[in-house]
């Protein structure tokens, strides 16, 4: 090819070089060279049409539509090395340049680049994304698929316990300004303290006690001590069915329609940062176990205290509690449902507390809150326990009814259980929320790029094995003659 291009640029420049010389032997004969040029040029054209025509078309013709039979039977012309070793040497070149567009097709078909973008989706389509920052519930700066590769579900034994329904301290009755003995809580929600209202707008989350018996999970014990924190996308509803109330869209969105919410908003207000909203978890519409709608609640919603929360169906509490859970209260719980406070964090705390573990090791459990972070404050079936007639609690009894450990560890773990499955509620569903992201995707190059780079490196190394071939089998012709002649001399010597 090198050849080939070669002899086609000498025949171009010796046809042009003629063209030239008769341009210069006609247009620069008269004595006014700079008067007469244009028009003496246009006079050799029109002369001379036939040597012009030549000219050009001579300079253009392809070298492969020349004869040189003639030439060659002449001797002028001749091959630079033997013919059949120039015939191999040809043939191999032609099969290095397959194999090297093959293999340069294949070599950049596996090379990729890194293509990214800063987007606001977590699962970007065919992205492999990262937040940029830490999220705002738990403070790491980790993916989604990394959350759910370390989260822990929620079992009885998992969970932390702390606090206890021992109360100390008094309050006031703002209806008689007497002193009495704090026993209202989250527990009572018929209570007529505070006018029938939630005893927790009555101050029930300021520091009465210390803290009430709450359990906390911490869904992401490798990564963090914290206790499962909801985000803020997160709105689990007063009740099922609270959507078709006549006067949900009034409050949708506010906390009258997200119990967590609300038990946050005074979590917060609260001097010590943690306490409770005025409804327990609902996982059941009330009017489904015999409920009646009050029109006076919100204009057709349910009273406080018909916030139920009935657990699955198949455990057996009695057998569990060794007796202290009566069979008369598994009928009434499976019926009528029992309570489950969810007990809201509105500051960032922690604490620790020594545990003896199953090996006899001494175990320090560290827990830590943030806002929004959630425990759950079981209370046992209202029916078992004197509302007119309440006996002081202490720590191994709720009303005067002994308590549970299964019990209250069974049921603070379904209400995890019934948060987590609501849209996202999941302990890990915060960090799709963790916006901007950072996405980037191995991109390959397109099919006209591999054949352009390809065949374009084929090309040059096909020229260079053509321009240096006939030289190199020279030399070797070459050498190959001086050795044949040091033979053949040595042999007449």
């Amino acid at each position: 090819m090198y050849s080939i291009f070669g002899q086609l640029s000498t025949h171009i420049l010796s046809n042009l070089r003629y063209l030239w010389k008769c341009i210069h032997t006609h247009t620069y004969t008269r004595n006014d060279r700079s008067q007469y040029k244009l028009e003496q040029y246009s006079l050799v054209i029109m002369s001379k049409p036939d040597a012009f025509y030549h000219a050009v078309v001579n300079a253009t013709i392809p070298i492969s539509w020349f004869s040189f039979k003639k030439l060659l039977a002449s001797g002028d012309v001749e091959l630079k090395a033997n013919e059949r070793r120039l015939s191999s040497y040809l043939l191999l070149t032609y099969t290095l340049c397959a194999a090297t567009v093959v293999g340069q097709v294949m070599y950049y078909y596996s090379l990729t680049s890194t293509d990214f973008i800063v987007s606001q989706e977590w699962n970007l389509t065919g992205h492999s994304c990262r937040p940029l920052q830490k999220d705002p519930s738990y403070g790491l700066e980790i993916t989604y698929d990394e959350c759910m590769a370390s989260y822990e579900p929620v079992t009885n034994e998992g969970m932390m316990l702390k606090g206890t329904f021992d109360p100390y301290g008094y309050i006031v009755d703002k209806r008689t300004g007497e002193y009495i003995s704090m026993n209202n809580g989250p527990w009572n929600y018929s209570s007529n303290f505070g006018y029938n209202r939630s005893p927790l707008f009555d101050g029930i989350a300021s520091a009465i006690f210390n803290t009430p018996t709450t359990y906390f999970h911490k869904p992401l014990p490798k990564l963090s001590q914290q206790a499962y924190t909801y985000s803020e996308n997160c709105v689990i509803p007063n009740y099922p069915g609270f959507e078709k109330t006549p006067d949900y869209a009034s409050f949708k969105g506010s906390v009258l329609e997200n119990s967590l919410l609300f038990a946050y908003e005074i979590a917060s207000e609260n001097e010590d940062g943690h306490g409770y909203g005025p409804y327990a978890l609902c996982n059941k519409d009330p009017s489904l176990v015999g409920i009646q709608q009050d029109d006076y609640y919100y204009n057709g919603s349910y009273r406080l205290e018909d916030h139920n929360f009935h657990p699955m169906a198949g455990t057996d509490f009695v057998s569990q509690c060794s007796g202290t859970f009566t069979t008369e209260m598994q009928s009434d719980l499976y019926v009528n449902g029992g309570y489950v406070a969810p007990h809201l964090y509105g500051t960032t705390l922690s604490w620790f507390q020594w545990f003896i573990d199953a090996d006899g090791e001494t175990v320090r459990e560290v827990v830590k809150t943030n806002h929004r972070s959630v425990g759950m404050t079981p209370m046992y079936p209202k029916s078992s326990w004197d509302q007119l007639n309440l006996p002081p609690m202490s720590v191994g009894t709720f009303f005067g009814i002994p308590r549970c450990d299964f019990y209250e560890r069974q049921m603070s773990k379904e209400a995890y259980e019934f948060v987590y499955s609501h849209e996202n509620c999941h302990p890990c569903d915060g960090f799709k929320f963790n916006t901007p992201f950072y996405c980037e995707k191995q991109v390959r190059k397109t099919a006209g790029e591999i054949i352009a780079l390809s065949v374009s490196n084929t090309l040059a190394l096909f020229g260079f094995l053509l321009a240096v071939g006939p030289a190199l089998l020279k030399l070797g012709d070459k050498g190959a003659k001086e050795t044949r002649e040091t033979n053949e001399n040595n042999e007449n010597a």
